[in-house]
């Protein structure tokens, strides 16, 4: 009986086990690729224009971006405090090693607050044992680089600036909550984050904002979201009829490959949004003219819809209604259009 128990106590424990623990000799091993693609990609940028160093940009930075976001993963699946303790650790030994690992250490330390903050606020674990372990991120030594020259090694030589992309992003929450999307918005105020458009569909709200590539690929790691890079698209349902009858049509709309500008919420704005008809009337007749007759005025074949009505969804390229960032409904009264 005795031993029955034993088993049975040794399997609760085995379930309560965390599921993985941080493979130390994994997140040391990234943070040196890291640090190396970090220094290659300065040495590279420092070169003049057409060498063969310069040319060999593209494959450098792609490297760097792959070994950031191995980073990304490891510390993404931290979620006990045993970890991040852990993680701080490695993070203090390699940043004492010089300053192209300090630098390096301190974009993982960026990363690692970032996980710490969300696993606090998802109730991953308590915020009094992350208390000190914040406190204790906060005062590990591991700075960036004040000047580019730092992160080159003996061989690599020349003063280079590297520029900070900005890039556009869809960050969607769902929430019961205000307290969550205002602790979001100050957020995307705090890292000087620019909200272009919001909308709410199906309790679902959705951000279209622009800031920096960093800020925007952390807020997509720990929240729904999709990279915009004007391949926005839009759905328009259109409404004619009234007392005894409507009639609608769907409309999907997609950028054209040769125009990137069909594929930004202004162009949505400034075309379907002021004259759909005419949009429809270009582009597809056949089907504009299910939702009207044909008139003769003046002398003239025209097609008329009785109480005309749009309803415009703006959404990302992978997504649905749910994710629109933006929707607006127009009544147009009657319209005409030439008939054909």
């Amino acid at each position: 009986m005795n031993k029955k128990i034993r088993i049975l106590v040794l399997w609760v424990l085995c379930l309560a086990a965390p599921v993985m623990a941080l493979d130390r000799a994994a997140f040391k091993n990234t943070l040196l690729e890291l640090a190396d693609g970090i220094s290659q990609t300065a040495f590279t940028l420092s070169e003049r224009e057409g060498s063969a160093e310069r040319q060999a940009y593209d494959t450098v930075i792609d490297r760097t971006e792959r070994e950031q976001r191995k980073l990304a993963e490891i510390i993404g699946g931290i979620e006990t405090s045993e970890d991040i303790q852990a993680a701080i650790d490695e993070i203090r030994e390699f940043s004492s090693q010089g300053k192209l690992q300090s630098h390096t250490g301190s974009v993982a330390l960026r990363m690692l607050k970032e996980r710490a903050t969300f696993m606090q606020h998802a109730d991953l674990v308590s915020g009094e044992s992350l208390k000190p372990l914040a406190q204790e991120i906060d005062n590990t030594e591991a700075s960036r680089a004040a000047n580019p020259e730092m992160l080159l090694d003996r061989q690599q030589r020349s003063l280079i600036v590297v520029q900070v992309p900005v890039v556009e992003a869809v960050i969607s929450l769902e929430e019961s909550k205000d307290t969550r999307y205002q602790a979001l918005k100050a957020v995307f105020a705090r890292h000087e984050c620019k909200l272009l458009s919001e909308h709410t569909e199906e309790k679902q709200t959705n951000y279209y904002i622009s800031g920096k590539k960093f800020v925007l690929e952390a807020l997509m790691r720990h929240f729904k979201g999709s990279e915009v890079a004007s391949n926005l698209k839009a759905v328009m349902v259109l409404t004619t009829g009234g007392f005894f009858g409507k009639t609608s049509i769907e409309v999907g709309i997609s950028p054209k490959a040769n125009a990137a500008e069909t594929g930004s919420i202004g162009w949505y704005q400034a075309v379907l949004e002021k004259d759909p008809w005419k949009w429809m009337a270009e582009n597809d007749y056949a089907k504009l003219s299910t939702l009207g007759k044909v008139e003769s005025i003046a002398g003239e074949n025209k097609l008329r819809m009785k109480n005309a009505k749009l309803e415009l969804w703006v959404i990302p390229a992978n997504g649905t209604r749910r994710d629109a960032i933006y929707f607006n409904s127009v009544d147009f009264g009657d319209v005409y259009v030439a008939a054909r």
